[in-house]
């Protein structure tokens, strides 16, 4: 039954990130697995942000490119993201072969630095910067970064969360607008949450971190469930 699940868990992570992708290739919350309210499906989704878009740095448009994280023995460090993360024993990393199969590349595709130019040559708008899981729980963290480069335009950040909130729910998922925003390493993140039943009386959660820098819409995902580690233990994984 617990392999079943952990399965089932996992490959809701690959479509949460292909939503969250449309398809293409503070302090911290305190609310627990079982505290998650989520708006029903039918329902419109409201994103009640402490945001001024006059605010918003115009250098957060530019096409600086991605640079991955790197990992130095159970310590995951992003300076791009500006957060580090500690993997407690027993959960895997994904590695460098797994995360190029993600992303569609070959080996010699996949650097550390994806510059502006290498994104266009490889025609890649998703970068899948890490992914770590436990293999026994299902529970598991993945950050990814999303280009966001259209002449002339500007996304906010609760624009970009309303656009995936709504392809959510229109796969009858459940969306959560209703966390602060919240501190998670050098940065502030704006938060939201989604739920999905996989069987009868059993949900999977998803916790989103999300900021746009640098050109990119930067995510931290959190997956956990009833039988997983929390997600206040999963946050407190990072620095």
């Amino acid at each position: 039954m617990m392999k079943k699940v952990i399965l089932v868990m996992v490959m809701l992570s690959v479509s949460m990130i292909f939503a969250a992708c449309g398809g293409g290739g503070g302090e911290a919350s305190t609310a627990s697995n079982a505290e998650v309210s989520v708006a029903a499906p039918d329902e419109d989704v409201v994103v009640d942000y402490d945001y001024d878009e006059n605010d918003i740095d115009e250098s957060e448009d530019e096409d600086r490119g991605f640079t991955r994280g790197t990992w130095n023995g159970n310590v995951y460090t992003s300076n791009q993201l500006g957060v580090s993360f500690t993997k407690p024993d027993g959960w895997l990393i994904a590695t460098d072969e797994e995360m190029a199969e993600i992303m569609g590349l070959g080996m010699d595709m996949l650097d550390a630095e994806f510059t502006p130019e290498m994104l266009d040559l490889a025609g890649l708008t998703t970068i899948h910067d890490m992914v770590v899981s436990n293999p026994e729980t299902g529970a598991m963290v993945q950050i990814l970064a999303e280009r966001l480069i259209f002449p002339n335009t500007r996304m906010a950040v609760p624009d970009y969360i309303d656009t995936v909130a709504e392809m959510l729910l229109s796969m009858d998922w459940t969306v959560n607008t209703d966390f602060p925003n919240t501190r998670l390493g050098t940065y502030t993140w704006y938060v939201y949450g989604t739920a999905a039943e996989l069987m009868p009386g059993f949900n999977v959660y998803g916790r989103y971190f999300v900021d746009i820098r640098d050109g990119f819409a930067l995510t931290i995902q959190i997956v956990y469930s009833e039988v997983s580690e929390s997600a206040d233990e999963i946050i407190a994984m990072f620095n």
